[in-house]
């Protein structure tokens, strides 16, 4: 599957039995979202989940940068809740990424109402602010 997802054909019988782990699905998203791929980005991470394979805060990271490159600040802002949804971690480049993309969009006010529930939660939590 993650061959067929970054448009690849496996070159060998050996390369078919290889399961991919977490860091091989992240680097084909980070791939995909650096060359404009989103939707495959996007799809790969579903295959990840369907697969038994939890996305970390670097694949997610990795997604919005790309979506953040392609002014797709929405996709940015629903990123940024599956991290929360999962139980993850989030790292300040992530929340950045998605705040300027939201700016960039001239929707500030959705990036921070993006970010409220975090800082709802590090504040409960007494942790940073990402």
């Amino acid at each position: 599957a993650l061959f067929a997802a970054a448009g690849l054909a496996p070159s060998s019988p050996q390369q078919t039995a290889i399961l991919p782990d977490l860091v091989s699905y992240t680097t084909v998203v980070s791939a995909l979202s650096q060359t404009g791929q989103t939707e495959a980005a996007l799809d790969l991470i579903g295959v990840m989940r369907r697969d038994g394979i939890r996305p970390s805060t670097l694949t997610y990271s990795k997604t919005i940068a790309g979506l953040e490159i392609a002014g797709e600040w929405q996709r940015c802002i629903e990123m940024l809740g599956q991290i929360s949804d999962e139980g993850l971690r989030h790292n300040a480049a992530t929340t950045n990424r998605v705040l300027r993309a939201c700016d960039a969009a001239n929707q500030p006010a959705a990036g921070l109402l993006a970010l409220q529930p975090l800082l709802e939660e590090a504040n409960a939590k007494d942790l940073p602010v990402p």
